[in-house]
């Protein structure tokens, strides 16, 4: 349990997170310069991330075994968002407005968190890329069906 909470807690996601939820909290007010800095890094930053994933996904090859792929995929894409869909009309009965939101983020794509974390624990890094270019892809696909249902 020590070394999971070591792990969680010394991640650079996790940091990230918790400067910026304490940043909130603390209701901390940065300069002009550093919030120009900020806009202005916005614009690149998603660019450099998807050319950095490209790289890494290219490096680690698409792997050979599909089953725990589309296991995730079919997770991801499909079963995710339909729990969250049956959750908020039969259980919570949230509002249409907020449960078109909450649904078609469930339906999206694993990203680089997964692969972050498949990098972090040096396992299935293969699957997960196979996994990250697949159901991208897919994406484009499931969420319109979901844009479907929920309209």
């Amino acid at each position: 349990l020590r070394s999971s909470l070591a792990a969680i807690f010394y991640n650079n996601l996790t940091i990230g997170i918790l400067l910026g939820i304490g940043f909130n909290i603390l209701k901390f007010d940065f300069s002009v310069n550093t919030k120009e800095l900020l806009r202005i890094g916005t614009v690149w930053i998603i660019p450099v991330s998807l050319f950095t994933m490209g790289g890494v996904l290219y490096f680690y090859r698409i792997t050979n075994s599909y089953k725990i792929t589309f296991t995730i995929i079919i997770t991801s894409l499909f079963l995710q968002p339909a729990v969250v869909y049956s959750l908020g009309v039969y259980i919570w009965n949230i509002d249409l407005y907020y449960l078109r939101n909450a649904v078609i983020m469930a339906a999206m794509a694993p990203g680089l968190n997964a692969y972050f974390f498949a990098n972090m624990y040096n396992s299935c890094r293969a699957t997960v890329a196979t996994t990250i270019c697949l159901s991208t892809t897919l994406t484009i696909f499931s969420s319109s069906f979901w844009i479907y249902i929920l309209s």
